[in-house]
């Protein structure tokens, strides 16, 4: 599976930039959420400073949104990404027994339509 490649802290700082646009949040509601300084919150926003899973994990609860929307972009991300490498490693598995002659395995997998299932 190919690395993924995302500039997790800049996605969440855009992210909540836009929601706090959106509903009207001033900073001092941020600083009271996360129980951060005004200049911690400052560089996080600012994108000076890595944002921690427990300050993504309460802005997801206090905006409602998932944490792979404010980290990914894609609010199913990590059910779909899970989705594909189950078919991957699926489909690799039934290369690696077709590859190396493993008839009997594969078929008893695919008498169970191991292979069939999503």
């Amino acid at each position: 599976m190919p690395m993924l490649k995302f500039n997790f802290d800049e996605n969440v700082t855009k992210n909540i930039a836009v929601l706090m646009k959106k509903y009207k949040i001033p900073n001092q509601v941020i600083e009271a959420l996360l129980d951060l300084r005004p200049s911690t919150i400052s560089e996080l926003l600012n994108g000076r400073l890595s944002w921690k899973l427990k300050h993504i994990a309460r802005l997801s609860i206090f905006f409602a949104e998932s944490v792979d929307n404010l980290v990914f972009n894609d609010k199913n991300f990590i059910e779909n990404i899970s989705a594909k490498f189950k078919n991957e490693m699926k489909q690799s598995i039934k290369d690696y027994l077709i590859e190396n002659r493993k008839y009997e395995t594969l078929g008893k997998l695919e008498a169970i339509n191991f292979f069939n299932e999503g």
